[in-house]
């Protein structure tokens, strides 16, 4: 390729250290161009001396702003072809030549993949490209362009995202993109063009401004070639807006729980795992009711497969309100792979968005305040996730869940043993800060509802616990079951209640229990009279004997 045709662009804002050594090496594929983004040290006095073009601005006005004016310049002096290159040092000037020969090739935009990515965020940006389009590296700084396609687009950077405007303008509008492997030296110091917290927010800005993706679909899976593998996953991803859906009042805190679609659960379960037809009816059956939350968990089995595909048979994979939880057994620090798993359960549901992902872990809040708080956000900024939250045992936890910053729900047992949260204040709490309350174990994984002569052996305080409970019920003529709801409903109002079934019955039959008012508070207190200690080791299945834990 003509080298005289040819503009290396180099934005660099105080890089005196490795400049002279970049324009050197570049020098041999193309003229220079460096834009000054207002360096303190002599970047720019350096760089003119190697032969560079300088465009100096002012002030620091950024790295956009920067390949903006290099653009311009390669513009307005004539050139066919330019490539974007790293002032840092970081890109071997040997892979230049590659980059030029896929343009002389044919390609019109050719594409760096990097090795390895600095920041978190450059992570999901990737990822998430990779998904919508098939770009599987749209930061890397290495990229080459005939200039016909900066042309075409007329202007550049219009969303303020990190140069990858261009590229995808590309890759969406019928321009053959090559992508191409490089490996990356390590940087010496920080980057000038932002430190990482600055940086991840200028990042999650254009992955969320970044309207390009939304327009693209799919197209790039018939148009980009991939070198030098053609291993990357394309995969079309086109959010919807949200439904407003109308559902009957009686079902509105109603959350159908569905591990026991994915496996045997429960020390009540006697008739196992449902089959495949009957987990379907299970599901269309609560929706014809006004159900449309739904809570899984990766751990569950095959509860998120299972559910995914009920949903979609029943048309209500784009409208349902599904939340899941991560592996309790993964490091959610470990952000590509929960970046897989995520995607992986967006997968298995059907679903473009999770209503909520949640930890599965509570022993994760520790963290919240670093990468994983971050994980979340970035989730969620991607537009992956709705509202983020954990899944808790115990009141010191809730309470810890609360001071949280971007934990919208808190998920947390509760039943007529366990009146922990109620107690502690926590439900009353969590209502003035806006959380959302979601309660499971409302029936402690069945033992509120066994026989007494029938309760597992091993489990302290079993046997009188549902003695006095059914003969309460009995004495006074009322509905074991719809008491142990009612009297959830009662501690927490608001909170949402996550009940599971085994059958079609059994759902149909949890849903009739939400048709009514709860009853009056003092038969609640007359039980809080009867039954008034919530004792650890049988309200916390994790203290049960090993072969009845479960959750």
């Amino acid at each position: 390729m003509d080298r005289s045709k040819t503009g290396i662009l180099i934005p660099a804002l105080n890089e005196e250290a490795t400049i002279t050594a970049v324009i050197t090496h570049a020098s041999r594929f193309g003229q220079p161009i460096v834009v000054d983004d207002g360096s303190s040290d002599r970047t720019g006095a350096l760089a003119a001396a190697a032969g560079a073009v300088v465009v100096r601005h002012e002030v620091n006005r950024g790295y956009d702003a920067a390949l903006n004016s290099a653009f311009a310049r390669a513009h307005h002096l004539g050139f066919d072809v330019v490539l974007t290159l790293d002032a840092d040092g970081q890109h071997d000037p040997e892979v230049i030549g590659r980059f030029l020969h896929a343009l002389a090739d044919g390609a019109d935009v050719a594409l760096g993949v990097r090795d390895r990515h600095q920041r978190m965020a450059e992570s999901l940006f990737a990822w998430v490209a990779q998904r919508k389009l098939g770009v599987q590296d749209p930061l890397c700084g290495l990229k080459a362009y005939k200039m016909a396609v900066y042309a075409a687009l007329g202007h550049f950077d219009a969303y303020g995202s990190i140069g990858t405007e261009l590229a995808l303008f590309a890759a969406t509008h019928g321009y053959r993109v090559v992508q191409i492997s490089i490996t990356t030296r390590p940087r010496v110091g920080e980057s000038r063009f932002g430190r990482q917290f600055a940086a991840n927010a200028r990042i999650l800005r254009a992955l969320w401004l970044g309207t390009i993706f939304r327009r693209a679909g799919a197209r790039l899976a018939s148009k980009c070639a991939v070198t030098p593998s053609e291993s990357a996953v394309q995969t079309s991803f086109q959010p919807t807006a949200p439904v407003r859906i109308e559902r009957p009042a009686g079902c509105a805190n109603l959350v159908l729980g569905t591990v026991q679609l994915g496996l045997p659960y429960g020390i009540a379960n006697v008739s196992g795992q449902p089959d495949p037809g009957e987990a379907d009816r299970i599901v269309a059956a609560v929706w014809q009711q006004g159900v449309v939350c739904f809570d899984t968990a990766q751990a569950y089995g095959a509860s998120e497969e299972v559910l995914g595909r009920a949903l979609t048979a029943i048309g209500g994979n784009r409208v349902a309100r599904v939340i899941t939880k991560l592996s309790p057994d993964s490091d959610c620090r470990d952000l590509p792979a929960t970046l897989r798993a995520l995607e992986a359960s967006l997968r298995r549901l059907r679903v473009q968005q999770l209503w909520g992902l949640l930890l599965h872990r509570e022993e994760d809040l520790d963290q919240w305040h670093g990468p994983i708080g971050e994980m979340f956000q970035m989730a969620k900024d991607a537009g992956l996730v709705a509202q983020a939250g954990v899944s808790v045992y115990s009141p010191e936890r809730a309470f810890q869940a609360l001071e949280c910053d971007g934990i919208e729900i808190i998920q947390v047992p509760a039943n007529v043993f366990d009146r922990r949260m109620a107690r502690s204040g926590f439900f009353g709490r969590a209502k003035t800060l806006g959380k959302k309350v979601m309660i499971r174990s409302v029936y402690l994984q069945g033992l509120a509802l066994l026989p007494a002569e029938t309760n597992p052996r091993g489990i302290p305080h079993a046997r009188p616990a549902t003695e006095t409970l059914r003969r309460f019920c009995d004495e006074r003529e009322i509905s074991l079951q719809q008491f142990a709801v009612d009297h959830v409903r009662t501690m927490a109002p608001d909170a949402k209640l996550i009940i599971g079934a085994e059958t079609e019955t059994q759902a149909r039959h949890n849903c009739a229990l939400f048709q009514s008012a709860p009853d009056s508070g003092e038969v609640h207190q007359q039980w809080a009279e009867a039954w008034p200690t919530d004792f650890p080791e049988l309200v916390d299945p994790r203290l049960w004997p090993a072969r009845l834990e479960a959750r």
